[in-house]
């Protein structure tokens, strides 16, 4: 059995799905499916494959073609015990942190957990202003398996998470993407990449977009239809075999750019990542003071 040799670690709405998608293609790279098992994440209630053999499992069949070989848990980052854990059982694993404006991420990050179910409060000023209570266990969404992911400012403190990542790992086993980079010169970023974890250039120049904001038609639909797959997960039940789930599931998906937030809230949240942002800047030697500038 194959085993994992890097970690696309985070951060979520960064970019880390179209990069999993891309490598996944790469004949010289093994990705698992699903891309984020969340295994080393043993302080967060969230992922499938907490059990060693559960996640050995998706490692499983790969080709020895294969030399890069590697997951994508988007929370590895978030969590305070997701790279230890990792160390301790492959020490010379190489990593990969993507990194965006927090003013930014963070409202992705609210969309993707209202899509997705987590998030039961579809406007985003009021779900920012519950992050005081749920962090004492109230108004916490039943279907969320991890309140911590709900913690929009923690989860999108990228400064302070990535100078714990430093003070862990070896800047020399760590490759670290801007989001704006690789929206804008993909192929750049691509072929560094590929230097970094050393396979060969594939050559490919077509980097189509990946998990474009999108919103649910029906949340009651929706629920229906996690209600449905909890229950099969319970009972070891395959399914009817008809796909009339999955065909409600993609039905029941629109996409749509997101609305400008109000200036007054968008300043206020610059103020609130201000020093976040300074502290990103300092570690990656990177001029970022353009993220606190107002649309």
């Amino acid at each position: 059995m194959s085993r994992p040799n890097f970690f696309i670690i985070g951060a979520p709405k960064c970019g880390t799905t179209a990069l999993a998608a891309y490598l996944s293609e790469h004949p010289s790279v093994f990705i698992t499916n699903p891309k984020e098992p969340h295994h080393f994440n043993t302080d967060l209630n969230h992922g499938s494959y907490k059990s060693d053999k559960d996640y050995r499992s998706l490692f499983l069949g790969v080709s020895d073609s294969v030399s890069a070989v590697g997951e994508a848990s988007v929370w590895y980052l978030y969590s305070d015990t997701a790279i230890p854990n990792i160390l301790s059982k492959y020490p010379d694993a190489k990593f990969i942190v993507m990194l965006r404006n927090p003013v930014e991420m963070v409202y992705s990050l609210h969309e993707q957990m209202v899509f997705s179910n987590y998030e039961n409060v579809s406007s985003f000023m009021d779900a920012w202003a519950l992050q005081a209570c749920r962090r004492n266990g109230e108004n916490c969404p039943r279907m969320c398996p991890e309140p911590k992911l709900l913690q929009y400012k923690s989860a999108c403190s990228l400064g302070f998470q990535y100078e714990r990542l430093l003070s862990r790992v070896d800047r020399r086993k760590l490759y670290t993407v801007f989001y704006d980079d690789f929206k804008e010169n993909p192929k750049k970023v691509w072929e560094s990449l590929l230097s970094f974890l050393s396979v060969p250039d594939d050559g490919r120049v077509d980097f189509p977009v990946i998990n474009s904001a999108k919103k649910r038609k029906s949340h009651m639909l929706m629920r229906v239809n996690d209600l449905y797959a909890k229950a099969r997960s319970t009972i070891g039940f395959s399914g009817f075999g008809t796909g009339l789930f999955s065909r409600l599931n993609r039905w029941n998906m629109v996409f749509a750019p997101r609305e400008p937030l109000p200036k007054e809230f968008d300043n206020l949240l610059r103020r609130e990542f201000e020093s976040d942002i300074k502290l990103l800047g300092e570690l990656t030697n990177r001029d970022l003071r353009h993220w606190l500038e107002s649309n």
